[in-house]
């Protein structure tokens, strides 16, 4: 075996470098239990199913073995040198020399510490780094980025979890959300996605994929999973509500829907990208997924708070306006009559109870919304307006 490289460089070899130490480490110990077994000097169907790279007081290099007993399904561990040799722990012979009233005591530290190697938090075990090179494939095929740039960039924590700085991450990234960032009147970034991140992005890796990311405190970013999140092909567009109050119909470049089965009105959730019309893409946050054709959408992170983004908070908010549908219908009415949606839906809200907006049917709510549009409509006429500033003229 190649004992310098135990005892000198194997922690700052690449894993797929220790990999094949180890592995060949074990293969040599797996044969020596077979010539026992075959000897007659081990009673029993064994086999060795792992083995970790440890040192001793920062010096010593002991290899942790863990042996399989294949009829009991019982693990137990045996302990190797730098020449792989296994290390007779002594028990009979501390035991015979405290007979004679021998200081033993040193011995025993040395077997405690061996007892304590598989609780060692600095161990390296050819387990451990089979799953680390699985995750490494897993995140570079996901990410469109090579085995190279994940290792250059990628950081294993307590949990041996692979994990990416997240300004290395490559492809196109877009605007970087804070979990805090209000997306309705009630609800943030981090509650309406959830899984603990202090913020969110979305991703364009270079094999053209998109992928939406959470990032830690620590700065480290993880693909959000698809049991969390379910990538929706055909989304054409969404109504995007701009700062001025028009509602201008945005091209979508990709759109992830929220699983969570807790209600139809949790799962109507969407975040994404979409073109706007100007240099910058947008990440949007909207509802209606699963019950509108063209979803009502708003801008995030939102760049100026204003009177309008108070509104449309409302009209993204689960509780305020319930049934997106209903919302489509008095967006849909306010062109018509050429005035404001986010005014219309304010004043619709003013007639009807709130808690029961969602308990309108289509042709119910229509009828509302007209009554209120007509005077509405008055209203600008009286006040010189023929349309709303920035929608286009009536034909």
């Amino acid at each position: 075996m190649e004992n310098n490289m135990w005892k000198e460089n194997f922690k700052s070899l690449n894993t797929s470098r220790q990999i094949e130490i180890l592995q060949g480490a074990q293969d040599i110990i797996s044969q020596k239990v077979q010539n026992e077994i075959n000897a007659g000097k081990r009673q029993g169907n064994f086999e060795v199913v792992d083995i970790s790279y440890n040192k001793l007081d920062g010096e010593k290099v002991v290899f942790d073995v863990t042996i399989l007993d294949k009829t009991t399904g019982q693990e137990t561990h045996e302990f190797y040198n730098d020449e792989l040799d296994k290390i007779d722990l002594g028990r009979s012979q501390i035991e015979d020399l405290q007979y004679i009233g021998m200081d033993t005591s040193a011995l025993e530290n040395d077997i405690s510490k061996l007892d304590s190697l598989e609780k060692n938090q600095d161990s390296v075990s050819l387990s451990q780094l089979k799953e680390l090179d699985r995750q490494v494939d897993e995140t570079a095929k996901s990410l469109g980025l090579s085995r190279d740039e994940i290792l250059y960039s990628a950081t294993i924590d307590s949990n041996l979890e692979l994990k990416m700085k997240a300004d290395s991450l490559g492809g196109s990234q877009y605007d970087r959300i804070d979990a805090d960032e209000k997306v309705s009147t009630y609800y943030n970034m981090g509650q309406v996605i959830g899984e603990n991140y202090v913020s969110y992005q979305i991703i364009k890796t270079s094999g053209n994929q998109y992928r939406l990311m959470g990032i830690d405190e620590k700065g480290y970013a993880e693909e959000i999973g698809q049991d969390r999140v379910e990538y929706l092909k055909d989304v054409p567009a969404v109504s995007l509500m701009q700062e001025n109050g028009e509602v201008r119909e945005s091209r979508v470049l990709c759109a992830f829907r929220l699983k969570d089965t807790q209600s139809d009105i949790n799962r109507d959730q969407v975040i994404g990208l979409c073109d706007n019309g100007s240099a910058d893409k947008t990440t949007f946050y909207a509802r209606g997924a699963i019950t509108t054709e063209q979803m009502p959408a708003i801008s995030i992170p939102n760049r100026t708070y204003s009177e309008e983004r108070v509104k449309q908070e409302q009209v993204m908010d689960r509780h305020i306006t319930p049934s997106v549908e209903n919302v489509d219908v008095i967006y849909k009415i306010a062109q018509e009559f050429e005035i404001d949606g986010s005014e219309l839906l304010e004043e619709v809200l003013k007639k009807i109870n709130a808690k029961s907006f969602d308990n309108f049917k289509e042709n119910e709510m229509e009828e509302v919304a007209r009554d209120v549009a007509s005077d509405l409509a008055r209203v600008y006429h009286d006040r010189g307006e023929r349309t709303y500033p920035g929608e286009p003229p009536r034909h």
